[in-house]
This record gives structure tokens, C-alpha cells and sequence, in this order.
């Protein structure tokens, strides 16, 4: 008489394998949902919303050395918050490390461009000159940095004392 409808099953015919991907994808599209139901979707215009000064930058570097090299951050695959929270927290660990040792590279190579450009056109002899000035000038002033370094701590060091202490060593004569 009443036949009964057939379950629709969204698995039938895949292996553990590709089940377990799917419900990975589903768990992952679900979380990204709870995120974005948080702080909101972008406006469709966010790309182009920008300040002046941004532009005004852009105008300003496009006929720089920095135009002719490639953006490391754009070289890196962007992993949206939805996906950094779905991952195990060791995972996570491991992504925040990955982010603080490429961002330390990063800084490492803009630091040696930023060199490279200050000897450009200089001839070697004179780099080397100056270089060698510099180095004599640093080694020059290590005793006077390592003094004010000391005195630093020193006054650090009284500074975290009580005050009842601190009027004691004054008395005494000792700062």
C-alpha cells in the first residue's frame, strides 16, 4: 500500500576514504561558517577600499627597487582564520611558528636589500673603506654601550626596590 521513501544517503557509494574527506570538508565549511557568522562577511568592495596613503605608496614604489622584486608575503599561501581554528592545536603551534620564522626572514632579506642599495653604485674600494671605518667605530664605542648597558640594570635594579629600601641604600650612600 504506502511504500516507504527511500533515505537519500549523501555517502552511498564512496569508500572510508572518501567519506572521511567529505565530513572533513563539511566539518571545515561548517566552522568557517561560525566564523563568518561572527565577524561578518567583507563588503563585496573590500579590495578596493584603500587609503590615499596606500595609493599615494604604491604610486611612489612602482618605479623603486622594490617593484622589480617579488612580495614574499604574496609568495606565501594565506590560511584564513576559519581554517587556522580548525586545525589541532599543535598544528596551530607549528603554523604560528612557520608565520614568526618567515616573517623573521622576511625582515632579514628587506635588511640586506636596504644594504645592497647603500653601497649601489659606490665603487668596491670605497665600500670596503667604510665598512672598515664602521666596524672600528663600533668596536670603539663597545666600552660606552656596555657601561650604560651596566648603569641601565643598575638603576633597574634600585627602581624594583621598596622604597624603604632604596632610602636606606641612599643613606648609606651606596646609589
Amino acid at each position: 500500500q504506502y511504500e516507504a521513501e527511500p533515505v537519500s544517503d549523501p555517502y552511498a557509494g564512496m569508500d572510508a576514504t572518501e567519506i572521511r574527506l567529505r565530513k572533513e570538508k563539511e566539518r571545515q565549511e561548517s566552522i568557517k561558517r561560525k566564523v563568518l557568522g561572527k565577524f561578518g562577511a567583507p563588503p563585496p568592495n573590500f579590495r578596493l577600499m584603500g587609503s590615499k596613503a596606500e595609493a599615494v605608496a604604491r604610486r611612489k614604489s612602482d618605479s623603486s627597487f622594490a617593484s622589480q622584486q617579488p612580495d614574499p608575503v604574496a609568495a606565501q599561501p594565506a590560511i584564513e582564520p576559519a581554517q587556522v581554528a580548525g586545525m589541532h592545536w599543535r598544528d596551530q603551534l607549528k603554523y604560528k611558528k612557520q608565520l614568526e620564522a618567515s616573517r623573521e626572514q622576511r625582515e632579514a632579506e628587506s635588511r640586506a636589500r636596504q644594504e645592497a642599495q647603500r653601497w649601489e653604485g659606490m665603487p668596491a674600494w670605497k665600500v670596503a673603506l667604510l665598512k672598515e671605518k664602521e666596524r672600528k667605530q663600533f668596536e670603539a664605542e663597545a666600552p660606552l654601550r656596555e657601561q650604560q648597558r651596566r648603569e641601565a640594570e643598575r638603576m633597574e635594579k634600585f627602581n624594583s626596590m621598596p622604597a624603604w629600601k632604596q632610602k636606606l641604600l641612599m643613606e648609606k650612600g651606596a646609589y
